[in-house]
């Protein structure tokens, strides 16, 4: 996973969203149908792909935001402007936005 702040930084980003939501790393690993303990060794190995896909979407957020890639200022703006935009779209539009998010969420 190169580009990324190495494994020590996603497994604190984990922790500290598991803290800001109110749960545990062994309930996000239920939740996101990982082995008990699998986390906590982040600090040391790389997670999966798909490892890293099922944490982001358990802990509603990005892969790129648990590897340190999204700047959460930067991202809520965008998200802003992305609301904003949508009221000046016809119901056509709306749903061709809608498949174009559900096929990134999948990639």
């Amino acid at each position: 996973m190169n580009g990324n702040r190495g494994e020590p930084y996603v497994l604190a980003r984990v922790k500290a969203l598991c803290n800001e939501q109110g749960i545990t790393i062994n309930k996000l690993e239920t939740i996101s149908g990982l082995s008990k303990g699998s986390i906590s060794k982040w600090d040391t190995f790389s997670p999966t792909t798909l490892s890293l896909r099922k944490v982001a979407r358990a802990l509603g957020t990005t892969c790129s935001d648990l590897l340190g890639e999204d700047d959460p200022e930067e991202r809520e703006r965008a998200q802003k402007e992305l609301v904003d935009s949508i009221q000046y779209l016809s119901v056509r539009q709306i749903r061709r936005m809608l498949d174009l998010v559900r096929e990134s969420r999948s990639l």
